[in-house]
């Protein structure tokens, strides 16, 4: 699928290759949204920027094993005054193995040095849906656009 946006000036893919690679972007098309990578893995290192289709869900359901940017929100303190904590992960969504109904959300690493960060889930589709802002397309890379 090529870029619908137009407002971009060069279309490019913005699927994943079929080895699992991300394509690099060499502009954020319009609409779409970014997350910094905080943690490196085999797939992304610390620092690159993800980007990803907050309209992917909506428009093409929950697909097994991509690549999600997942947002949760918590208070600090039990007062109404507080303001929210949020944070952002990127993680795998996989099916659960004993129900295929269900949704599992794997963070990307599974582990920070020798502390391992748990899974979130199962789930059904809509609770996930709730979590993950969007599928990631990419990796921004303006160096990407060249001449």
């Amino acid at each position: 699928m090529l870029n619908p946006t137009p407002f971009a000036r060069h279309a490019f893919p913005l699927t994943s290759a079929p080895d699992g690679t991300l394509a690099m972007l060499p502009i954020v098309p319009y609409g779409y949204g970014v997350h910094a990578v905080d943690h490196g893995s085999g797939l992304l290192r610390a620092g690159e920027v993800v980007v990803f289709d907050p309209r992917s869900i909506s428009a093409e359901g929950l697909i097994a094993d991509a690549l999600y940017v997942a947002e949760y929100q918590t208070k600090r303190h039990a007062s109404l005054s507080d303001r929210l904590h949020i944070d952002r992960h990127i993680v795998r969504l996989t099916q659960s193995v004993h129900d295929s109904e269900l949704w599992v959300l794997q963070p990307v690493p599974a582990s920070i040095g020798k502390v391992f960060r748990g899974i979130d889930g199962p789930m059904l589709d809509h609770l996930a849906a709730e979590i993950l802002l969007g599928r990631i397309v990419g990796i921004y890379n303006p160096a990407a656009l060249g001449g």
